[in-house]
């Protein structure tokens, strides 16, 4: 997608596709801005920009947290796309938003006065509705699947602060090769990680936080939860260790009376 160039009396411009300006309220300015950021930075040859986190950050004086979460939402409306190259910076690529489908205008037909005419009686045996429990239960089983459930809503926080961090994508999972290696590479990690901390959601990403911090520290390659779970594990070991080591050095007492006083004694 070439960047033309507008100039007037003013100076040079950047051209804006309508359709992104009409998104500022789904998207917000935040992601709206860094839009026209990319826009102003795509190589009009190579159709890409590739500007660090560094670089954007002193050219818009938005804050990396406020980067990264305007870059995930251009990406989820498909205005985005990016690729992770090691040791160098991001790939960018401007995509035009998706068309907005105006409503349809509907046109008042005057109703037509019909005839009814009688039916007819017909002496048709007809069996009784049979209505089967099983297929009732399994019905009303599927619509509570569809339900979101407190588990969903915690791994899909755990997912997305990876995702945050990171700068890694979610995986696709619409074919079953693909939904079968993202459960082995990001959905079955995640779901160790919440078990571990006892279903505790902020411990979990308190924990990911710390062990993320701890492999970029250590120059570990990252690319995915799974690669994340065996330092994540480390990590909860350690802090347990230290809950025993604080419950063991405490001395328990109990009140006496002694010499017209109350005091503490070793229990």
């Amino acid at each position: 997608m070439n960047r033309p160039k507008l100039i007037d009396t003013i100076g040079q411009f950047t051209a804006v596709p309508n359709a992104a300006i009409k998104s500022i309220a789904e998207i917000g300015p935040e992601a709206f801005t860094l839009f026209v950021y990319f826009r102003y930075r795509t190589n009009s040859e190579s159709e890409v920009a590739f500007p660090s986190y560094d670089t954007i950050q002193r050219d818009t004086n938005f804050h990396r947290r406020t980067i990264s979460r305007a870059i995930w939402t251009l990406v989820q409306a498909g205005m985005l796309e990016r690729q992770k190259r090691f040791g160098r910076s991001t790939l960018y690529m401007v995509k035009i938003p998706p068309t907005v489908v105006p409503p349809l205008e509907l046109t008042v037909v005057p109703t037509v006065e019909l005839t009814v005419v009688p039916p007819l009686e017909l002496d048709i045996k007809t069996d009784p509705i049979k209505t089967d429990p099983i297929e009732i239960e399994s019905s009303c089983a599927g619509a509570q699947k569809r339900q979101t459930s407190p588990r969903q809503q915690a791994l899909s926080t755990l997912e997305g602060r990876f995702s945050s961090i990171s700068h890694i994508p979610i995986p696709a999972s619409k074919t079953p090769r693909e939904r079968k290696a993202a459960a082995v590479r990001w959905w079955v990690p995640i779901a160790d990680m919440w078990e571990l901390c006892g279903r505790d959601t902020d411990r979990a990403v308190s924990l990911l936080e710390l062990a993320y911090a701890k492999m970029v520290k250590d120059k570990l390659t990252i690319s995915a939860p799974q690669s994340v779970l065996e330092v994540f594990k480390a990590l909860y070991a350690e802090q347990a260790r230290a809950r025993e080591v604080k419950t063991a050095g405490a001395v328990a007492t109990r009140r006496v009376y002694r010499a017209g006083q109350v005091v503490e004694v070793a229990a």
